[in-house]
């Protein structure tokens, strides 16, 4: 307008009727495409409003823009109706938006609002197979939805390995494998199950693919397809190229094994022993596990909780290595480590469907696959799973006594099991050992030598009360902490010199506790080496006056009770493991008393020494139900030495009159 007065005061009148002419042309142009924006945009769905920015955008009118996408984000669109429309964008518009200081904060919160949308999307399986197939359908757009498969990490592979099995286009099966490698070790789990694809050239290409991410958890399949004379050679040369890839640069203690076996063993330790080494980068209450789908030709998914993941896989690895050797004892014994380990995560939500499965795996396993699996957890120092495997052990008896190794040393477990500091372990192992122990009317069995004793050590003479062991020059000082340990339910040994000390601790039971005097603590270096690792805590006394180390815990010579139990308590309760050994307790002396009961002299002339005491000292306790075998026990192997205590029970009017009458028949074997 003001051109048009500056020509009218000109005396131009032509020119300004142009001016007038041009202007109004231009103000009913704008209202109309307003107008037609309105309607169009009414009309439209998110992919035509996205391009309607674009317009207003690219026509000079970024504030428009701005304010309509704003409008997109308040309408609450679909999450996948957005990243559509959003992703047919080109990178180069994204960037315009991102950096234009008017569109700026609105393309952001557009931009945000997608990749929120594209993680919910992760398991719609409709969703991931448009991303899927737009890399199928080739131009720009491939580009963006090579991002998305990215993005959803192994939720994407199975479709994306169709599409390898599928296309015949090599430049797609290139592109595939680029996208597949760009996700890493998420693609992992899913791609090792896929070598077994029927298609040579689309297993070729997830071999190449593993080889290119370079992660040992690949190594078991890939091993396996290499051992597969029946596997095309084009996918067994890829698999070999795959395996030299990885060994240089994955973990040394999986990539030096040899043999797929060895592959899957060393994944499955993996799983189970190194905390967050196999974890997956997904987050939530449950995570997938992905398995081949021979009938199918496709790899499934099957939601686990979190919690079991890493067992799981394990048992997963362990099936695979055993389908490759099925004699591997290795790996049949982490099998049952893995299934002991899955049943811990899951105390008290065992269903009974779950509990008949996990037996017959035991069974499956067999009866030494059970003893190695117990045997790693005591090199691993998993108290928790020793004692279940205890427990199943204690439940699939053979009655045969314990059995040795092929040369018939003894090297079983179940011994071993026994010297740990654990109580509620050693009762476990106890009472498998008494369980694999036979009755006297299968007369001799193998290693009744070794049992015997072990019933002694580990079930009589040790159970009826925690063994302290206290060590001090003084006569005077042994004799008070004799006197306040026995009075509260403790047993006691002593040992007045540091080599008596040493001594005392390399028998059968350990101590629970050692008290030592301050003046032996140069011993504790030799005390440990003697222990052989076992942990057991120790205390030690300080002379009066004298001045306590660092160390948490310290005694005086002569503690009043009170104090003496306020330092006691908190070293040797043990919670849920105090709970554990009040149950099993009874049960396991009873049992093993039963089983001394059965045994004829004749049959089991070894170490009476060691046998006879530990009955002597189960006749304290205060269970008929256990005192009864203990008496025909003592009465069965002829223990001359017993006389006086089947006398003193025989005549004592505090028993009842049922014991007098067993003490009596055992008095009368030697009359």
């Amino acid at each position: 307008m003001k051109r048009m007065t500056r020509m009218l005061m000109g005396g131009s009148w032509q020119g300004a009727v142009m001016a007038f002419c041009l202007a109004a042309c231009a103000c009913s142009l704008q209202a109309k495409m307003t107008d037609w924006e309105t309607l169009v945009w009414s009309q439209q769905d998110a992919a035509g409003k996205v391009d309607l920015v674009v317009k207003m955008f690219m026509g000079g009118r970024p504030a428009d823009a701005a304010a309509a996408l704003e409008t997109l984000l308040a309408e609450g669109l679909g999450d996948r109706e957005m990243i559509e429309a959003v992703d047919k964008l080109s990178p180069a518009m994204r960037q315009q938006w991102v950096t234009d200081p008017v569109t700026a904060e609105a393309a952001k919160k557009l931009l945000d609002r997608v990749e929120v949308a594209a993680s919910n999307l992760r398991d719609d399986q409709d969703y991931i197979d448009s991303v899927v197939g737009r890399i199928a359908d080739g131009g720009d757009a491939r580009w963006q939805a090579a991002k998305r498969c990215v993005q959803l990490g192994e939720y994407a592979v199975p479709a994306l390995v169709k599409l390898l099995a599928q296309t015949e286009d090599t430049r797609v099966r290139v592109f595939v494998g680029n996208t597949l490698a760009l996700m890493g070790s998420r693609a992992v789990r899913p791609l090792s199950e896929a070598v077994r694809i029927d298609a040579a050239a689309a297993a070729a290409a997830v071999c190449d693919t593993l080889g290119e991410i370079r992660s040992e958890l690949a190594l078991g399949a890939l091993g396996e397809v290499m051992a597969d004379a029946a596997a095309q050679p084009m996918v067994r040369q890829a698999a070999a190229r795959a395996i030299v890839r990885i060994q240089a640069t994955g973990n040394r203690r999986i990539a030096e094994q040899t043999s797929p076996a060895g592959y899957y063993y060393a994944l499955a330790d993996a799983y189970l022993h190194e905390a967050g080494f196999t974890l997956p980068t997904l987050q939530g209450e449950k995570l997938p596990l992905w398995t081949w789908s021979a009938e199918n030709g496709t790899i499934e998914r099957k939601d686990v909780p979190a919690a079991l993941y890493n067992e799981k896989m394990a048992q997963m690895c362990c099936y695979a290595g055993l389908r490759t050797d099925r004699s591997n004892t290795a790996l049949r014994a982490l099998l049952l480590s893995s299934l002991f380990a899955q049943k811990l995560e899951l105390v008290g939500q065992f269903s009974p469907e779950a509990e008949r499965a996990f037996k017959m795996a035991i069974l499956a396993g067999g009866e030494q696959a059970l003893y190695d699996s117990l045997g790693k957890a005591l090199a691993d120092g998993d108290t928790g799973l020793a004692i279940l495997a205890c427990q199943t052990l204690g439940e699939v008896t053979t009655g045969k006594g314990l059995p040795g190794d092929r040369r018939g040393v003894i090297s079983n477990p179940l011994l071993g099991a026994l010297a740990c500091p654990s109580r509620a372990l050693r009762l476990a192992a106890a009472q498998a050992i008494v369980s694999q122990a036979p009755t006297r009317d299968q007369g001799a069995f193998e290693n009744v030598d070794r049992i015997l004793p072990a019933l002694s050590w580990g079930l009589l003479h040790e159970m009826s009360a925690r063994n302290v062991l206290v060590a001090h020059p003084s006569d005077a000082v042994t004799a008070t902490y004799r006197e306040l340990l026995t009075g509260i339910g403790y047993r006691m040994t002593e040992a007045l010199t540091t080599e008596a000390l040493l001594a005392r601790c390399a028998e059968l039971p350990r101590p629970d506790l050692v008290i030592m005097a301050s003046s032996m603590s140069d011993a504790l270096p030799a005390l440990r080496t003697v222990l052989l690792g076992v942990s057991v805590p120790v205390l030690l006394i300080h002379e009066e006056g004298g001045i306590p180390t660092a160390r948490t815990h310290s005694l005086k010579p002569s503690p009043t009770l009170e104090e003496l139990k306020t330092q006691l308590e908190p070293v040797l309760t043990g919670g849920a493991e105090e709970k554990l050994v009040a149950e099993l307790l009874p049960n396991v002396s009873q049992r093993s008393a039963e089983t001394l009961a059965s045994i004829h002299a004749e049959v089991a002339p070894y170490r009476m020494s060691e046998i006879v005491p530990a009955l002597r000292q189960a006749l304290s306790y205060e269970s008929d139900a256990i005192r009864i075998p203990v008496l025909k026990a003592l009465g069965s192997i002829g223990a001359v030495e017993a006389i006086p205590d089947l006398l003193k029970v025989a005549r004592s009017e505090e028993h009842t009159s049922e014991l007098q009458s067993h003490s009596f028949i055992s008095y009368a074997v030697f009359c």
